[in-house]
């Protein structure tokens, strides 16, 4: 398979497989908000972002793993499918060996680092109807089931670092849908909180179990060539590794905090409708986000075989996929607003057009500079600790000052203007340099037409919605998300394939027909 075709099935098997999670995903909150009191939903919601936050205790090792074994493989060429030589399957085996062994260390020691910290965390909440004990309980099997997802992630490097993107996503996104399926059934059941934290904990499980065993059939010589702990290596990768993960913490604090400070004002009553939103735009981000994430470990082949005409293409490419379906999704959710949140919540819980457009600009830059920044990081460029850093700190002045004086209007506003200031400008700015990128193509090139897109989709969406005020929610905003979906399509096909993928795309459709005797 070529680096194009395997880029393109990466891609598109990365994105729709976190389509399907992120579609079951929204299904679930519904169910918390139907079947579960408010402030039980703000509490596993509060537990959730927490458990989010713990992505910070594999020290920068997930990144640095992963990005140094596809630097090995792409010692032997740049092509995907291209035979490994002895040298470069031995470091990457050692690779692998070192890094299970330093998971083995992380998950003990995460899971003591997570599960004390909570206690008193939890402690401090204004509960009524939500034991401690319960809340204590259920966050207990959550930190077990991260730990055991942290287990895996050597055979995720594994698999990513060699090129298997696609198939990895494809996994991921199974155990993942099948587990909030679960979750759905046991809401129903009435599991409550300790019932959804134990069906995560099954899903980590199950993720390990199959991780294993999709490795050894896919890459079975590196089952047999048995790498070795190797100190060396270790050491080498303790520095990026380290930046990378200081990195991530300051992100954490500035994107993943917001329901602390919510909590610390005493209203965690107000959690579930903020949440609600902000889940929805963050779904598009991680959406939008994971075209970029399956580029990452092929920009870091390309920048070992020297091919940077390739790798500014592929740039270029996860740009314009990300932010078409940043901006068509966030064009939508606006352009619908109320009548969204009231079909998926019930009524009363939207929490209001400024919180929400404030989020669509924080996180549509976060997309920008994120593809930005993983590309430039693909090839160890890790100096994006000050600026994650400035960004933490400004977010945590301004969310304590800004809440107090403006509630939940304030903390949104404290994120959107800590990443301004720091983030979304540096990660551009970097990744100009590092790639040899032009921004006046950028701007002519990804920006304009992408603003072009979100006033077409944002337009289209509100006439479809005007049209059938009078008709019943779901009419309403199925077609609104549906004429989304279209105006999407069309700028994906005209924007982000070139003439020669529309031609391949076409005659897979017309060799279709043929076979099958289909005529127009």
């Amino acid at each position: 398979m070529s680096l194009a075709k395997k880029i393109a099935f990466g891609t598109f098997a990365n994105w729709a497989s976190r389509l399907v999670s992120i579609l079951f995903a929204l299904l679930l909150i519904p169910v918390l908000f139907r079947r579960l009191d408010q402030e039980e939903v703000g509490v596993w919601m509060l537990l959730g972002q927490l458990w989010a936050i713990l992505a910070v205790l594999d020290l920068g090792l997930t990144a640095t793993l992963t990005r140094r074994i596809a630097l090995a493989k792409g010692k032997c060429g740049a092509e995907v499918d291209c035979h490994i030589s002895e040298g470069p399957q031995r470091e990457i085996a050692n690779l692998v060996e070192s890094g299970r062994r330093l998971y083995r260390y992380l998950a003990i020691g995460s899971f003591l680092a997570s599960t004390i910290p909570g206690y008193f965390l939890i402690g401090r909440l204004e509960l009524n109807t939500v034991e401690f004990s319960t809340a204590w309980a259920a966050w207990v099997v959550l930190c077990a089931s991260y730990c055991m997802g942290l287990w895996t992630s050597v055979w995720t490097c594994m698999l990513q670092g060699m090129g298997f993107v696609g198939w990895n996503a494809v996994l991921t996104s199974a155990i993942i849908s099948l587990t909030l399926v679960v979750q759905i059934i046991v809401v129903f059941a009435g599991g409550g909180l300790i019932g959804l934290a134990i069906t995560a904990a099954s899903g980590a499980l199950l993720q390990r179990f199959v991780f294993v065993r999709f490795a050894r059939a896919r890459v079975p010589a590196l089952f047999e060539a048995k790498g070795d702990w190797d100190p060396l290596t270790v050491r080498s990768m303790v520095a990026p590794a380290l930046l990378s993960w200081v990195t991530g913490v300051g992100f954490t604090v500035t994107m993943h905090t917001d329901q602390l400070f919510i909590a610390h004002l005493g209203q965690t009553a107000d959690i579930p409708p903020y949440r609600a939103a902000y889940l929805i735009m963050m779904n598009l981000t991680l959406l939008a986000a994971a075209i970029a994430g399956s580029s990452a470990v092929f920009v870091s082949q390309l920048w070992q075989a020297g091919e940077l005409e390739k790798l500014r293409n592929v740039v270029k490419h996860s740009l314009r996929l990300s932010l078409i379906i940043m901006t068509c999704g966030g064009a939508c959710v606006l352009a619908l607003g109320p009548t969204l949140f009231d079909l998926w919540l019930g009524p009363g819980n939207f929490v209001g057009y400024p919180i929400l457009i404030i989020f669509l600009i924080t996180l549509t830059m976060e997309v920008q500079s994120h593809a930005f920044s993983t590309c430039s990081r693909a090839t160890e460029d890790e100096v994006f600790l000050f600026c994650a850093l400035a960004a933490a700190a400004i977010k945590v002045c301004l969310a304590f000052v800004l809440g107090v004086h403006y509630g939940l209007l304030g903390i949104a506003l404290s994120t959107m203007i800590a990443q301004l200031l720091t983030s979304n400008w540096y990660m551009v700015y970097r990744a100009k340099h590092r790639l040899a990128l032009s921004i006046s193509r950028h701007v002519s090139d990804v920006v304009i037409p992408v603003l072009i897109v979100f006033a077409t989709t944002g337009g289209v969406v509100y006439s479809v919605k005007v049209m059938l005020e009078s008709a019943p929610l779901w009419i309403s905003v199925g077609s609104g998300i549906m004429s989304a979906g279209l105006v999407m399509v069309v700028a994906l096909w005209f924007l982000a394939l070139d003439q020669k993928q529309r031609m391949t795309i076409l005659d897979k459709i017309r060799s279709f027909n043929l076979a099958h005797g289909i005529r127009f």
